[in-house]
């Protein structure tokens, strides 16, 4: 259990008063108003709370929330300055002071700038040796069991006011979270196995995580769920009594803040939000979305909401030809999302990816889309919150869940070449709602198709006897921007093959051409096909794409009574039958006669 008597029994205290509840003498104080330097929330309303609906599932949870950037300019701005130097009548804990904004600690030895040694000559915390930054710390959490560094950071204030307090004692970094820390007397229970910032911070937001999963699981303690719970308004054992309020817990959320701190604020301290109630009110729970609220806005998110993610690299397509694409969406909205395949099973309106700017304008490259204005209705995959794990269901979005919206760019061929931006958003289709945010593009170039060969490696200059043989080979490499494919793959793809032609001119009769398939051809299939490295063969020997290197065996064939000498012998590959059939890369082999 996490709870921590600070946020159970006092409002936020202020600086001073959180160290005098820490040497065990239980103060009730107004909090100081601290909250206008850096904030982007608004003023929190008691008449707003919700005990049933604290924060929702997708805000707590989303750990995309903050960079470490922005975690480290919103630290450095509730403490513009650190007051190093103010006298402690705490014999234990003496200044200089290090500010959470300055704190580092080495995450393998738990080394830390918190002593007094090393310091600069104004009291500047030193730099410790691999250490990080409380905000990289923060943000490591965040990833690591996907919790909002917003969640995180309103913790530390409400447990024990690191976030502005500009003297923090070294205790507050040791019960920074209130991990561990069970309810007692000054809070004197903390395991010392979670002592230190790192642990603390980890092992809350760990905490967090492992409750959100957990709840209502079987054999899993959860002293609330959500439903109907009768929820206390203070610790019996410290008031005798204060009753229950019947609370409808709406989310996942809001449960696991009330197993970290399982108490309810009562009227009073509603009334009062910004300082104490009465002898039966609680602040853990009210604290934390008052702090949320005024420093980073509603706990709620919206009905319906697509954060963009990701895309596909921009791809450059040869007219005429297709290519994939993919954009990629989290559902930061609290409602799920249902695809074309889902919706009509839930008599709901269904999620698609809509062209956009202007919305619903046509796009020149739909021609495998449901409508021009609509790249797809069904979701190519659905993923767990982590990004990773695919979701059970591929066909529903959950809250914090992630799509794959996966579609074709399909270029007619009369399409003049150049740079096209293609937008694109998630739509509620056919709700009034339908705006879902999350506006993203995609830039297409498009290109006139090219067949281009150049020339790699030959063999060695044969010396062939009269009436002998000799195997030769030429490397070319596909420098152009479509597919070569032989006599093997070209009538399954209903295209020209590319075949090695004699040239100089082209289509001379070579004299060694008897073990061709024509006195102007050399070869028809490919001998190999290798990837871009010239090392690793390609798993398709009968297509080269664009970058990979082939290979064009043939025999030199010397009739009997050839005049001995030396016979250049030129080539370059063709595109079989094309108008384009000139692809360059003209290479000859000498072939000397004897």
């Amino acid at each position: 259990m996490i709870y921590s008597l600070s946020n159970i029994n006092q409002p936020i205290a202020t600086k001073r008063s959180v160290k005098v509840l820490l040497c065990a003498a239980i103060v009730f104080a107004f909090l100081s108003v601290f909250f206008s330097s850096g904030a982007t929330g608004s003023a929190a309303n008691g008449a707003d709370f919700k005990a049933g609906r604290i924060i929702d599932d997708v805000v707590f949870t989303n750990n995309q929330s903050m960079s470490v950037s922005q975690i480290q300019a919103f630290l450095d701005a509730k403490v513009p300055v650190c007051d190093r130097w103010r006298p402690s009548s705490n014999p234990n804990y003496q200044p200089p002071w290090t500010c959470l904004k300055e704190y580092q600690e080495n995450p393998t030895t738990g080394d830390n700038n918190i002593s007094h040694t090393g310091r600069g000559p104004n009291g500047e915390p030193r730099q410790v040796p691999g250490g990080i930054s409380a905000a990289q710390i923060i943000w490591n959490a965040a990833q690591a069991h996907n919790i909002s560094p917003q969640v995180i950071l309103v913790t530390l204030q409400k447990e024990q006011s690191l976030v502005t307090d500009d003297w923090p004692w070294a205790i507050q970094y040791f019960r920074a979270m209130g991990a561990n820390c069970p309810d007692g007397p000054g809070g004197a229970q903390c395991n010392p196995a979670y002592a230190g910032f790192l642990k603390q911070v980890d092992g809350g937001t760990w905490q967090f995580r492992h409750d959100f999963n957990g709840i209502g699981t079987p054999g899993f303690w959860a002293p609330y769920a959500r439903g109907w719970n009768n929820i206390l308004y203070q610790d019996p054992n410290t008031t005798g009594g204060c009753g229950t309020k019947q609370v409808l817990i709406e989310n996942q959320a809001t449960a696991v803040l009330y197993k970290y701190t399982p108490y309810t604020p009562n009227q009073a301290a509603l009334n009062n939000l910004y300082g104490t109630g009465d002898a039966c009110s609680a602040y853990g729970n009210r604290n934390f979305w008052r702090l949320f609220t005024d420093w980073f806005g509603s706990t709620y998110a919206p009905t319906f909401q697509a954060t963009f993610l990701a895309h596909s690299t921009y791809p450059t397509i040869v007219k005429g030809s297709s290519s994939e694409a993919l954009i990629r969406y989290r559902n930061t909205g609290n409602l799920p999302w249902y695809d074309d395949v889902s919706a009509p099973l839930y008599n709901t309106y269904p999620v698609r990816l809509a062209k956009t700017n202007p919305i619903n304008s046509s796009s020149p490259f739909s021609a495998s889309w449901p409508s021009s204005g609509r790249a797809t209705g069904a979701f190519a995959k659905v993923y767990e919150p982590d990004g990773l794990s695919l979701s059970s269901n591929q066909h529903i979005a959950l809250p914090g869940q992630i799509v794959d919206f996966g579609f074709n760019f399909n270029i007619p061929v009369n399409t003049t070449p150049g740079f096209y931006p293609q937008y694109f958003q998630p739509v509620l289709e056919g709700s009034n709602w339908w705006n879902m945010g999350g506006v993203a593009w995609i830039g297409v170039t498009v290109q006139d198709p090219t067949f281009q060969a150049t020339f790699v490696a030959h063999t060695t200059y044969p010396t062939i006897l009269n009436g002998g043989s000799s195997d030769a080979l030429i490397r070319y490499r596909n420098t152009g921007n479509l597919p070569w494919y032989d006599d093997v793959s070209a009538p399954l793809y209903n295209t020209y093959p590319v075949r090695l032609a004699t040239t100089n001119p082209i289509n001379s009769s070579s004299p060694f051409s008897s073990l061709w398939s024509s006195n102007s051809r050399a070869t028809g299939p490919f001998g190999r096909v290798y990837e871009p490295d010239g090392l690793s063969l390609s798993p398709n020997q009968h297509v080269a794409l664009p970058g990979q290197i082939v290979d064009f065996n043939f025999t030199f064939s010397i009739p009997t009574g050839t005049t001995p000498g030396f016979y250049p012998q030129y080539f370059q590959p063709v595109l079989e039958g094309s108008n384009w059939w000139n692809m360059g890369g003209v290479a000859w082999i000498g072939v000397t006669v004897q």
